[in-house]
């Protein structure tokens, strides 16, 4: 997941994750969006390099976030870069208001999971992931998560770290199957 900042007090931060491991937290402040995207096409290639191939790169296109995806999808990462609109509707519209609240609550399930997870140990990640809190709305009883600007009201800073994590449970992704070897049939004719 990748959640970009630019020149401001928020950090542009990354991190992957498979299955229960979320590893290799990387957090930049004041890039520049063409040092972001360079620097998630070097992951990539990386993870390309050392066979483990990245299936997809879910990146907040809010704020900065579209011109990164651009840049990254001209020059040829479209297959694995999907742009991902925090305020955008939801998978699941009955239970949520956005996209936000949905893979933060996703991301929230998945600690409870019974076989544990592995995060890195790191002290601002834990922080941003403690940071927002959840309401329901009257109307539809749809989950709200807390706003990055009623977080600043109550002194706690952007989760952008906690974002990144979220970020990576945009849509479902799984491994492509491998195909089964066709057996030939034996040449009963000889």
């Amino acid at each position: 997941g990748v959640d970009p900042a630019r020149m401001g007090n928020d950090r542009t931060s990354m991190i992957d994750r498979k299955g229960r491991k979320a590893y290799n937290l990387k957090s930049y402040r004041k890039k520049k969006t063409t040092e972001t995207a360079s620097l998630v096409a070097k992951r990539i290639d990386r993870a390309q390099a050392e066979g483990d191939p990245y299936l997809a790169v879910f990146v907040d296109v809010g704020g900065v976030g579209g011109g990164v995806v651009d840049i990254l999808h001209d020059t040829g990462y479209e297959h694995l870069v999907v742009p991902v609109n925090f305020g955008g509707r939801p998978i699941d519209t009955d239970r949520y208001t956005n996209k936000r609240a949905e893979i933060w609550k996703t991301m929230g399930e998945w600690f409870e999971g019974e076989s544990g997870v592995d995060i890195p140990d790191d002290d601002s990640l834990h922080a941003d992931l403690i940071g927002p809190t959840y309401t329901h709305n009257l109307i539809r009883n749809q989950l709200v998560l807390e706003s990055k600007e009623q977080m600043v009201k109550r002194g706690i800073i952007s989760p952008d770290e906690g974002d990144s994590l979220a970020l990576t449970f945009s849509f479902p992704v799984a491994a492509p199957q491998k195909k089964a070897k066709r057996r030939t049939a034996p040449d009963w004719r000889t």
